[in-house]
């Protein structure tokens, strides 16, 4: 394969490979073709960001932002390793340096920095709908439900495609597991860690997302859910509950923050798009 003029190459496919193995180990289940094309798409992916930033960073002299940090931090921690130290040491296991793999965060996160600036502005959340709505599930509960989540995030454009995409997607799960699905095909952040979101109180989530997971067990998910046009899917890995006093100004802000959030998800894929229509890809 090719980006406008920079090739793709074997050596490339399977370092990227490796990398994607080292984040999600559960990719170990996938047989070398699908664990190649992952690989190969998520290059494609990165270089198609790559070449859009390009235009406004000095790509590889951010690596000490405190984004950038954080970023790379919740990675490491996500698959279970407390410090930068034991993660270098991991990721050698891989043959993979703990330098490259910031520069590729680097990436992700002044990425993420350009959908906010680009797109906050066109964020619309009704605060006083969300914050009456809180206000209901409040009042309803003295426990607080929280759930260990994972997504997977699908375009489509027709009532068609969302069938055929439906199905495609529930038969890929069958046969290799949700995390393994969501890194072949979703399209959001989340993505190459399998889908994974983490710990999300029930408070923070939308009155239609959580009439969606409420009566799932550990272990299931939901029906694709439409959220304009893209549909998503939601898993339990696990989920507890607490007795906790709600302080409704902090549920509010996390709410508000997720809505947010999911909206920047679906600007950030409607101008990957945009971009990808420009970039020359040969392969």
């Amino acid at each position: 394969h090719k980006i406008n003029n920079e090739i793709i190459t074997e050596y490339d496919v399977k370092k990227e490979a490796n990398y994607l193995r080292a984040l999600n180990p559960n990719l170990k289940k996938l047989n070398i073709s699908k664990l190649t094309q992952l690989a190969l798409n998520s290059i494609i992916r990165e270089k198609i960001k790559k070449i859009e930033l390009e235009k406004n960073n000095s790509l590889g002299k951010n690596l000490d932002d405190p984004m950038v940090l954080s970023t790379f931090e919740s990675v490491y921690k996500n698959i279970g390793i407390k410090n930068e130290d034991e993660f270098e040491q991991y990721l050698k296991e891989f043959n993979i340096s703990i330098e490259w793999t910031k520069m590729k965060l680097e990436i992700e996160s002044l990425w993420n920095s350009l959908i906010y600036n680009k797109y906050r502005n066109q964020v619309s959340i009704d605060k006083e709908e969300i914050r009456k709505n809180l206000k209901k599930d409040i009042k309803l509960r003295k426990k607080q439900k929280n759930f260990l989540l994972s997504e997977i995030v699908v375009k489509f454009n027709t009532n068609q495609e969302f069938l055929s995409l439906t199905k495609m997607i529930e038969e890929s799960i069958a046969e290799i597991g949700f995390s393994n699905t969501a890194n072949t095909h979703s399209i959001s952040g989340s993505a190459n860690k399998g889908g994974k979101i983490g710990w999300i109180n029930q408070t923070s989530l939308s009155p239609k997302i959580l009439n969606e997971i409420k009566d799932l067990v550990n272990g299931e998910y939901t029906k694709p859910i439409k959220i304009n046009s893209n549909f998503l899917i939601l898993k339990i890995e696990d989920s507890k509950i607490t007795n906790v006093q709600i302080d409704l100004e902090e549920a509010l802000n996390k709410r508000i923050l997720n809505e947010r959030n999911k909206q920047l998800d679906q600007f950030s894929t409607i101008f990957f798009n945009r971009v990808k229509k420009n970039i020359i890809i040969d392969g």
